[in-house]
């Protein structure tokens, strides 16, 4: 990913800068909403137009509020996105026309050295055309219009992109084991990643819910790459403010649909809570893979960890299944615990039991402990098989699936972990009545 050349949008909050990216990647990545300064991370996409490849960077809207620490913390990331950029996309408004902080970016972009092309969106007519002549005053001599919504120029406005990049580059297939970072806002997602990287891809802050859209990063550790995918808090539906918040989790919720493992970073120092409970049942209903990693550890004091997790088995379902980490995102510390145990568990998931060996488990179960009673009627097994991976499914055929108690089902679960080794994955046990 490192070779493709990145193309940055940049401009004031509020002109489209998201629609616009989401129009030339063609899907809905970044979050648009009427609400300014919804977007606040760096946005990163790989898109492909003709022949071209490239890396599109979706940016913070610039406002240069000195007296705001979310707006410096914007400019910050844009600066990062211009220095690593080839292109700079700058974005401006036709139905508010030319705008002193126009002039303002104008001057600030000018200070790289980078090729700037000046886009005037929401041109959703031929007709218009005539009224992007003002901002010719920005000093550009030539001035791209296009309107994200309906796609009027976008063609006009790659082509001008690609005549700035080096060559046509080869087909590039990706095919990173995509990893999501989940929890709660303010637990250290974003610290993580950061962490990861070495470097501020993703915005921090004191403030809860500062992340508010799907940001993927392609982490490197010991010659293996992976795609990590930083998300929004989630916090409990009935406390979502405003739209920008609903797109979050239910974009959350698809990133771990997606996703081929789940890191659920909670709050040593608060504990598990409800919503804890919630995401982690999120995942696992997902059917994916998960590693429990306990931020801020540095911060609690005069307990042990093994005292620590006794104290939370019974808040969370899984937690004998799954892997646990303790680290200090902030500090940096035991992060190389976490890659330990990511290809353990993606191994786990895809992995294929022999099915004689899975009979004979199911048969020796049975015999162990017989199945009770239900309804007069007791369960039979006649032959197991697995029929799938990510997550591992075994199919039972039986002589009735209401016979399969909840209880008797955990018990079977029990013996497929402790023989196979399904350790961090969910396992779906399935029945298929004669």
């Amino acid at each position: 990913m490192e070779s493709l050349p990145k193309v940055v949008i940049v401009g004031r909050p509020n002109v489209g800068k998201s629609s616009l990216f989401n129009r030339l990647i063609g899907q809905r990545k970044s979050i648009v909403d009427p609400q300014s300064g919804v977007t606040r991370d760096r946005v990163y996409q790989t898109m492909q137009w003709d022949d071209y490849h490239c890396e599109l960077i979706d940016t913070g809207g610039l406002d240069f509020e000195k007296n705001c620490s979310i707006s410096q913390r914007i400019k910050e990331q844009v600066d990062f996105a211009i220095n690593e950029a080839s292109v700079i996309i700058f974005i401006v408004d036709k139905h508010e026309g030319l705008n002193p902080y126009d002039k303002e970016i104008t001057k600030f972009l000018r200070n790289f050295s980078k090729p700037i092309i000046l886009t005037v969106n929401k041109v959703d007519y031929v007709e218009e055309m005539r009224l992007i002549n003002d901002f010719y005053s920005l000093g550009f001599d030539r001035i791209f219009p296009v309107s994200a919504l309906h796609g009027l120029g976008i063609d006009d406005l790659l082509e001008e992109v690609v005549s700035y990049f080096p060559k046509k580059l080869d087909k590039i297939e990706f095919s990173y084991d995509k990893i999501t970072i989940v929890g709660k806002p303010n637990v250290g997602k974003s610290t993580l990643l950061n962490a990861l990287l070495n470097e501020e891809r993703a915005m921090v802050d004191c403030v809860p819910g500062t992340t508010r859209d799907i940001i993927d990063t392609v982490v490197t550790f010991n010659e293996k790459k992976y795609l990590f995918v930083d998300t929004a808090g989630i916090r409990h539906k009935k406390k979502f403010d405003t739209n920008v918040e609903t797109y979050a989790f239910f974009r959350t919720h698809d990133a771990i649909k997606r996703s081929d493992l789940v890191l659920m970073l909670i709050d040593a120092t608060a504990g598990v809570t409800r919503q804890d409970d919630r995401i982690i049942n999120m995942a696992t209903d997902a059917g994916k893979g998960m590693i429990l990693i306990f931020n801020k550890w540095d911060l609690v004091k005069g307990i042990k960890q093994a005292d620590f997790l006794k104290n939370i088995e019974k808040k969370i379902r899984f937690i004998s299944h799954v892997p646990t980490v303790f680290i200090s995102a902030k500090d940096k510390k035991n992060l190389k615990s976490i890659f330990k145990q990511i290809p353990k568990i993606m191994a786990n998931a895809s992995k294929k039991v022999n099915t004689p060996l899975l009979n004979k488990m199911v048969s020796d179960a049975l015999q162990y402990y017989p199945p009770p009673l239900q309804n007069q009627k007791r369960l039979k097994i006649y032959y197991a098989v697995q029929t799938g991976i990510k997550p591992p499914t075994i199919t039972l055929f039986v002589n009735s699936g209401r016979c399969l108690t909840d209880n008797y089902k955990k018990y079977l679960l029990n013996k497929l972990r402790y023989l196979f080794d399904f350790n961090g994955t969910p396992v779906i046990l399935k029945t298929k009545s004669k």
